[in-house]
């Protein structure tokens, strides 16, 4: 019972972010169905019945959708919910993957920064570089620089004075993870670096894209990189500019070097536009 409860708390949490998801992307509100239909109209989203026992039935809108619009939403939420119906029920495959993750975040591989090392290695006594605080960062961000070094620093330097546990290259995720939003959702408070943006297949521009979108403060932190200027990057084909303009809302330009923004201490300031609590 107690394992049929988390399910069912899993999959209502994964039910909401969707329903989130689709209305910001669509523009429409949809009713989250928790009783069976007495009629089914035509516009509803109607998920399997191996979700139906969860209390679960589906999406209801409140105008039509388009065709193609409600064929992508009942994959997408056969994708996800059915995905986690399936992991639930094959729990010697949930206990591995939750291993998996316990190994990854204790070895802390090369590409994993370590929070507690970086603070560690920080010199007292200069004002412009201590930040004895560690900030709550809720924003994700796209950083623009001629230099994918630059970009790369930014991002950890930002990341290493968070109170995210750790910092992941996109790339080196597996690929099943890249694919699937409650895998992705399912790695917690970490940071998820995108070195370039323009390098994202279509596919993962849409679950990023669904990612940033999922309003939590315990979901990983996007901090994506570009070296092309916004309006070239809103002009090149293949680009989501829904997925480029909400990561645009906190845009940070490096004009210079990134070593003169540490330098002269201007850090904290890019800190304080990402947190949750900016002084």
């Amino acid at each position: 019972m107690a394992n049929w409860i988390r399910a069912q708390q899993r999959l209502y949490k994964s039910a909401h972010v969707l329903k989130a998801y689709y209305e910001s992307k669509l523009k429409v509100s949809l009713q989250l169905l928790t009783d069976r239909p007495d009629c089914v109209l035509e516009g509803d989203v109607l998920f399997n019945e191996a979700i139906n026992v969860y209390g679960l039935w589906g999406f209801r809108p409140t105008r039509p959708l388009a065709r193609e619009a409600a064929d992508e939403m009942a994959k997408m939420c056969d994708a996800i919910l059915g995905g986690l119906d399936r992991l639930d029920r094959n729990s010697e495959g949930l206990a591995q993957l939750e291993r998996q993750l316990e190994r990854s975040l204790s070895e802390i591989p090369s590409n994993v920064i370590s929070l507690q090392s970086r603070l560690a290695s920080r010199k007292a006594g200069n004002p412009a570089k201590d930040f004895s605080r560690r900030l709550i960062l809720k924003r994700d961000c796209l950083i623009e620089s001629p230099s994918s070094a630059d970009i790369h620093k930014m991002a950890m330097e930002l990341h290493s004075h968070s109170s995210r546990v750790a910092f992941v290259d996109f790339r080196d995720l597996d690929m099943e993870i890249r694919r699937s939003l409650a895998e992705l959702l399912g790695l917690g408070a970490i940071t998820i670096f995108v070195p370039d943006v323009l390098a994202l297949s279509s596919s993962e521009q849409e679950i990023l894209k669904a990612l940033v979108f999922t309003r939590s403060t315990t979901r990983p932190l996007v901090m994506a990189g570009t070296l092309v200027g916004f309006s070239e990057l809103r002009e090149t084909p293949g680009v989501d500019l829904e997925f480029i303009t909400v990561l645009s809302n906190a845009y940070i330009k490096l004009g210079r070097p990134f070593s003169e923004y540490k330098e002269q201490g201007l850090i904290h300031y890019f800190l304080d536009s990402l947190s949750e609590s900016p002084s």
